[in-house]
């Protein structure tokens, strides 16, 4: 019951609620137009902010959810898609690491298991309040390197603004150093994108899916609630991004669409 009442506190749940007071103020005056724009308002929260939104996520995950690490085939490098890192310079360790960390995490476990002697970090980043340029991929190469999670070679990227421009310093690494295969590590929802667009740059990678949100809501039973519920919210963006970036690389010809 307590968790039923707490439901209610939540920012998005104010907002429903105060939606749908908003709509029974307007039936009561007939203001039947914005009675139903208000219904409508409050039934697209209901339906996004639902376990739906999950559903769909969970969609793109299921592909790759069946990942047997010890399977895997040895590979001449391990390379771990940016987007791990949330912000840096305000942490006790100058860097605060995002809710796709698993992508560092299995890349160094890839690396610990004898699956390859390189392991790439890749370029997410940009600039600080005052101007500075960050990178994570350096970040976490330091932070492997000093907590020797990573006793090999290890190697960052530049900064880069998305995967495309990740794909083109990887295959530019590839090329310099003869690589044949890659082990691509991302999150399971980012899988699909990603491997078509490195395929695409004529580079062979195995995916490696990491980070299942969609996948892990569903399999857990949350209370009755009537209210919308901001992760479900948050599952709803990732599988926009996702659908749309498809559809935006596809029409760029910066991959190969295969379904």
């Amino acid at each position: 019951m307590e968790q039923f009442l707490s439901s209610f506190t939540e920012p998005l749940s104010i907002v429903w609620l105060l939606t749908l007071a908003g709509f029974g103020c307007a039936i009561r005056k007939r203001q039947w137009g914005s009675a139903l724009w208000l219904a409508v308002i409050a039934m697209a929260m209901s339906i996004a902010g639902s376990r739906l939104s999950s559903r769909l996520l969970a969609s793109l995950e299921r592909p790759y959810s069946e990942v047997n690490l010890e399977a895997l085939p040895v590979c001449d490098a391990v390379v771990v898609l940016g987007g791990v890192m949330g912000s840096v310079g305000i942490q006790p360790f100058s860097f605060d690491l995002s809710a796709r960390a698993d992508r560092a995490v299995t890349g160094m476990e890839l690396i610990r298991r004898g699956k390859a002697r390189t392991l790439i970090f890749g370029g997410g980043g940009g600039k600080l309040t005052d101007g500075k340029p960050w990178g994570e991929g350096i970040l976490l190469e330091n932070w492997a390197r000093s907590w020797a999670m990573a006793t090999t070679n290890v190697l960052s990227l530049e900064v880069c603004a998305n995967t495309y421009e990740e794909a083109l310093q990887v295959r530019d690494l590839a090329r310099k150093h003869q690589w044949k295969s890659l082990l691509l590590v991302t999150s399971a929802s980012h899988m699909r994108r990603s491997e078509a667009l490195f395929r695409s740059h004529g580079i062979q990678v195995v995916p490696v899916a990491a980070d299942f949100p969609g996948l892990s809501s569903l399999s857990r039973q949350w209370p009755f609630r009537i209210t919308p519920r901001l992760n479900h919210l948050e599952h709803l963006e990732l599988y926009l991004h996702e659908q749309i970036g498809w559809w935006y690389y596809s029409l760029r010809g910066r991959i190969r669409r295969t379904n």
